[in-house]
């Protein structure tokens, strides 16, 4: 993770919310960062062809980088209450 080579730790937070029939959970960290192309590893692949197969497109997996450093990994899932 982002804060495993930072000497001086740092903070991680896990936030989530329903809007419009989705579920949104995101956690942020103020970690080293991102590559410059993130979201390429095979890790991010496997979820998101995980989440493909569950959801077909209705689901998504992103990761960017946060304005002051860190990174912030967001899965997007239908809600739906059975």
């Amino acid at each position: 993770h982002g804060l495993e080579p930072k000497p001086e730790g740092g903070r991680m937070t896990l936030s989530s919310h329903r809007d419009d029939g989705y579920l949104t959970v995101a956690v942020r960290d103020t970690g080293v960062g991102i590559a410059l192309t993130p979201g390429q590893g095979v890790g991010l692949s496997n979820v998101r062809e995980r989440l493909a197969a569950l959801y077909g497109g209705q689901a998504s997996l992103t990761l960017t980088g946060e304005p002051d450093g860190g990174a912030c990994a967001q899965v997007r899932i239908p809600w739906s209450v059975h």
